[in-house]
């Protein structure tokens, strides 16, 4: 393809990420809320320029219609071509790296102390009280 695909590539890994999933689903379309919501799981503005500069490279079509505009792989034969030859990698996460994983942890009103994995987590770095709270001196 052109350098300047092949540099916008090696430096965007959201690039990277939209190239593969439109490996993978050729004929998906979306808007730039919905690709960064579903296809790529970040912030519109990242996804927006992402968007940018695949379609200023040729990889993107986008089409405004009177709701926003959407986007998807372009409609070139070489463009086309191109995309199924690429390698994508034997595995592709499902959710992009930098983005964390939400932990989530229920507390019961007992105030038995915690057992097992749980007892692990910690509130603050200092003292903390029998209940695994910080203490008032580790607060002020």
């Amino acid at each position: 393809m052109t350098l300047a695909l092949d540099q916008v590539l090696a430096e965007s890994a959201l690039c990277r990420q939209l190239v593969m999933f439109l490996k993978k689903s050729p004929s998906a379309m979306d808007t730039a809320k919905g690709i960064a919501t579903w296809w790529l799981l970040c912030d519109e503005t990242a996804a927006q320029a992402a968007l940018d500069r695949l379609a200023a490279c040729g990889l993107l079509a986008n089409h405004t219609l009177a709701s926003g505009t959407i986007y998807g792989l372009s409609p070139s034969p070489e463009i086309r071509g191109w995309i199924e030859g690429i390698e994508l990698p034997d595995s592709v996460p499902s959710r992009p790296i930098n983005q964390p994983t939400r932990i989530v942890v229920s507390c019961s009103s007992s105030a038995a102390p915690a057992e097992g994995p749980a007892a692990a987590l910690s509130l603050s770095d200092g003292p903390t009280t029998s209940s695994g709270l910080p203490s008032t001196a580790a607060r002020q």
